[in-house]
């Protein structure tokens, strides 16, 4: 059976993904072999800034691993000397097609960005049917539709920190705006 290891520290700000692995049968080894082996799935999430890599479709991410080690018997902690590979993902980038416009893109200013409690979306002469806060999941999480304001306020207090795309629809086309939590 798989077991998983949680870990309360929230480290979304300093980017690190903290991972830890122990034995769980109780029965004793040598100390020689594999006691974990990593898969990142499809669900496995990467953010990559691709700002001025227009002509470049092919984006390399690099996974370093650093400050591995090991606690004997006795709790002592033991930095690993091993020499650690590092991986690389090649990224590969596609235009999406879609009904979005670029145009009205321009026109509709999100303000803060980054937010924490509120943000404000000023839309000009354009007036917003709708608008649709997608997770980097693909998951709609919050859908309004908006009484002929302008400017369109968002309380987003309660969200969770991350990165959003603000799906917005008006009675001149859709366009959508990237938004990120703090």
């Amino acid at each position: 059976p798989n077991h998983c290891l949680f870990m309360s520290k929230d480290n979304y700000d300093s980017r690190q993904l903290d991972l830890g692995f122990v034995r769980k049968n109780g029965s004793s080894v040598n100390g020689y072999g594999r006691i974990a082996k990593i898969n990142f799935a499809t669900d496995f999430i990467i953010i990559v800034d691709v700002i001025d890599r227009a002509s470049n479709n092919i984006v390399p991410l690099t996974i370093p691993i650093k400050g591995l080690r090991a606690i004997d018997e006795n709790g002592n902690i033991k930095d690993l000397t091993v020499p650690v590979e590092q991986d690389t993902v090649w990224i590969k980038l596609q235009q999406t097609t879609g009904a979005n416009n670029p145009a009205l893109a321009q026109q509709i200013i999100a303000t803060p960005n980054p937010a924490t409690n509120a943000v404000t979306l000023f839309s000009g002469d354009l007036e917003i049917e709708q608008v649709e806060a997608i997770n980097t999941l693909g998951q709609t999480l919050y859908s309004i539709h908006p009484k002929a304001e302008n400017p369109v306020r968002l309380d987003i207090g309660n969200w969770q920190k991350g990165l959003y795309t603000l799906r917005i629809n008006t009675k001149q086309g859709m366009t959508e705006k990237r938004l990120l939590v703090k």
